[in-house]
């Protein structure tokens, strides 16, 4: 059967990284993927003035071209004026007039002859759905929410009955879009994150140490995610300082930060120079409580390490004992056991780094952009 084909996309989402500010990089990463396969896309993604003055950091060009080796980006980004999180009789400030900001993008666009609009997260997917309602064009949503939130200021809901299919990164964000009553389960599909596999890649260990003055016969964990309760960095610093002989890796940032013998490294880096430090470890830990999909978990995998994470809904998608340990993540102990035993069985960890190289294998972006488009096609045909 032939399916509508996709040529042309606009992509709604609250953010997208530059070099200078990495936001939203899994956004960007199936953008990139899109317009690789010859897909024309634009993406509205507004920027707050307010953050950027108590920032001090310079202001985005409202508008501006990333390039690609084959094709380009047409980027948006109008400014909006945010209120954090003010909220009167449930309406969100901050989100209508960042609504404002995209309705008003869209409308100024001298083109809108879209086969459809994506919008990023439940929010930005509603109000795809409000925006191909008033415009004849199929609209549909990706949700990977950590927690889907919504209120009377999130684009209304009554128009989720206008989008075409559901976009879900794990099963876990599935159900909980189901049981929320924002879609049936022939509405959605589930399509894990991806790795960008020229960035994220097995590298030898021994050069991504020397290069990076790590100790050579250490074992050495990393960990990548916000400084804060829900990634768990407190947490994984407080057992870390059990130990005498396990070096860390620290990579993100927050008000948790970690604070324990024997870091090699601690802070931000562009998303770019990550990949060298994970090659670096020999174990990924990340004791996330919430997640969509964990991009950090995908992307440590395709740099071999075994992980040990937690052992909650959103991770069984793409980790299993194959590749991982999962424990409860607020349990110490079990963390502390789990560490202790991937340093003192080099053989598990081998098999493990083996597990986690297959299963990424299946989670390339490239991959996962040409099927998010086989189902969009699909549904827009149905």
């Amino acid at each position: 059967m032939q399916f509508k084909v996709i040529r042309k996309i606009c992509i709604i989402s609250e953010g997208y990284p530059t070099d200078k500010k990495p936001w939203f990089p899994f956004v960007d990463q199936l953008v990139c993927a899109f317009a690789e396969q010859g897909i024309e896309c634009t993406v509205i993604s507004p920027q707050s003035i307010t953050k950027a003055l108590m920032e001090r950091k310079e202001f985005r060009s409202q508008r501006w071209i990333k390039k690609l080796n084959n094709n380009e980006i047409n980027i948006i980004q109008p400014y909006y004026i945010s209120f954090s999180n003010l909220t009167v009789n449930g309406f969100n400030f901050s989100k209508v007039f960042f609504d404002k900001a995209v309705v008003e993008a869209f409308k100024g666009l001298p083109d809108k002859s879209f086969d459809a609009i994506y919008g990023h997260f439940w929010r930005c997917g509603l109000l795809a759905a409000k925006l191909g309602r008033e415009y004849g064009i199929p609209a549909f949503v990706a949700t990977g929410e950590s927690t889907i939130t919504l209120n009377k200021s999130s684009n209304n809901v009554e128009f989720k009955k206008f989008l075409k299919g559901v976009i879900a990164v794990s099963t876990k964000c599935k159900d909980e879009s189901i049981s929320l009553g924002l879609c049936t389960q022939k509405d959605v599909e589930v399509f894990p994150n991806a790795i960008d596999s020229k960035r994220f890649y097995l590298q030898d260990k021994v050069s991504c140490r020397k290069e990076l003055k790590i100790p050579l016969d250490e074992f050495v964990i990393a960990y990548v995610g916000y400084f804060n309760e829900r990634k768990g960095s407190r947490r994984v610093s407080n057992v870390l300082e059990r130990f005498d002989d396990v070096y860390s890796i620290f990579i993100g940032s927050g008000t948790d930060i970690p604070n324990c013998k024997n870091q090699l490294y601690t802070g931000t880096l562009p998303h770019n120079a990550i990949s060298k430090y994970l090659n670096a470890a020999d174990v990924f830990v990340l004791p996330t409580l919430h997640e969509g999909c964990c991009n950090a978990i995908i992307e440590a995998m395709a740099c071999g390490l075994p992980v040990i994470s937690s052992n909650r809904s959103f991770n069984w998608d793409i980790l299993d004992e194959s590749n991982s340990i999962l424990i409860d993540p607020l349990n110490e102990n079990e963390l502390y056991k789990a560490i202790s035993e991937l340093k003192t069985n080099k053989e598990k960890r081998l098999k493990m780094s083996e597990g986690a190289l297959n299963k990424v294998k299946s989670l390339r972006i490239e991959v996962r952009a040409r099927n998010i488009l086989q189902f969009m096609e699909r549904k827009i045909d149905e």
